[in-house]
């Protein structure tokens, strides 16, 4: 702090000007009390340029760092938006961490996130080769092999995958998977039948124009709420005929007792059908 507050040597621009503005109603006071007013004003002053300062520091973008890697565990702290821990052999960057993003690459191995309902939707991010986890409020474990292809499983909350094209979404209890070059996986939860499982990663690996017969087989095999996960993605598919796969998987998920499914007024409404399989989301908006 500048000895001009003190002793009056030395120049301070700020408090020269402070003085003058207050000069008039320092004229009218004792001197012992103009001096202590000023002070009192000064380490305002002083105090608000620091908060100033401060807060220019803490939305700071931090520079890409390396984080983990080796035979151990390396655990970063997220302060009050929860904490990372990286197994060994892994290989992350920190690319952002302030305020309104907190951000990292995930290049190899895997990550366990654990994030706090203090953490707004989207503000913790991990990169990877094939799309961005986007975190929802949760738990989930991340892992990208070595081929680049990446793999989330969710145990508390939800998460999204997001490739710039196509953004999926990975409820508590289930998994997704996403590959370089390509659009995400389809998700599914992780009780679902092997059968389910298989069907979907044939669909998944087809390509574009031989997918509907495949998505028909797959959506035959939807026998419960949850399994409605897989078809409710499928509604945004460009081909019509696994649009219409799905649909009808979904309207017979309606007409099962036991699965509780009420049917929607629009049935071509992914956020109807949304709002009809899983009530739980519809904060999601």
């Amino acid at each position: 702090m500048s000895d001009y507050l003190w002793d009056r040597s030395g120049k301070d621009p700020e408090v020269e000007a402070l003085e003058r503005l207050l000069a008039p109603a320092a004229l009218r006071a004792a001197p012992h009390r103009r001096a202590r007013r000023l002070a009192w004003l000064a380490g305002i002053a002083a105090a608000l340029f620091f908060a100033i300062g401060a807060a220019q520091v803490l939305i700071q973008p931090t520079k890409s760092e390396f984080i983990a890697t080796g035979d151990g565990y390396s655990r970063l702290d997220l302060g009050i938006y929860g904490h990372v821990v990286a197994a060994p052999h892994t290989r992350v960057h920190v690319i952002r961490r302030d305020n309104e993003m907190q951000r990292l690459r995930l290049d190899l191995g895997t990550l366990h996130a654990s994030i706090t309902r203090a953490a707004r939707p989207r503000l913790f991010q991990v990169e990877t080769p094939g799309a961005t986890c986007i975190d929802l409020g949760c738990r989930y474990t991340l892992t990208v092999d070595a081929q680049g292809v990446s793999r989330v499983q969710v145990d508390t909350g939800r998460v999204a995958f997001h490739d710039g094209r196509r953004e999926v979404f990975i409820p508590e209890g289930a998994s997704g998977r996403a590959a370089p070059g390509r659009a995400p996986f389809t998700p599914i939860y992780d009780d679902a039948s092997d059968a389910l499982k298989r069907a979907v990663e044939a669909f998944d690996i087809a390509p574009e124009g031989r997918r509907a017969g495949l998505a028909k087989t797959a959506c035959a095999l939807i026998k419960k709420r949850e399994d409605g996960l897989v078809a409710w993605h499928w509604l945004q598919d460009p081909e019509s005929g696994v649009v219409k796969a799905a649909i009808d998987a979904l309207i017979r998920l309606t007409t099962v007792v036991e699965c509780g499914v009420p049917r929607p007024a629009d049935p071509t409404s992914r956020r109807e059908w949304r709002n009809s399989l899983f009530p739980e989301w519809k904060d999601w908006d």
